[in-house]
């Protein structure tokens, strides 16, 4: 799996809206569009969980992405790395 199905995935599990971006920067944008923050309760009854409020995302000129979840409580979690090509892709 490369990281542009690995983030379809993503969105799928996340906006229940299969992504057909060509391109990560498309599928990130897919994600990004079609997140809804859950406005229930998170997490299980007794200690209040953490859900994910925003996803940003970008890709820079030396194929870096760098995505930022910003969590309910507020926080913000960054996930970074490196796009590689496929062989075959």
């Amino acid at each position: 799996m490369n990281i542009k199905e690995a983030l379809q995935s993503l969105c799928q599990k996340v906006t229940s809206h299969e992504s057909t971006g060509q391109s990560i920067a498309e599928v990130i944008e897919d994600l990004t569009e079609n997140y809804t923050p859950n406005p229930g309760p998170s997490g299980p009854k007794g200690d209040p969980g953490v859900g994910v409020r925003t996803i940003t995302g970008t890709i820079d000129g030396s194929n870096k992405l760098t995505l930022t979840f910003t969590m309910t409580d507020e926080s913000t979690q960054t996930v970074e790395g490196t796009i590689t090509s496929s062989p075959g892709a």
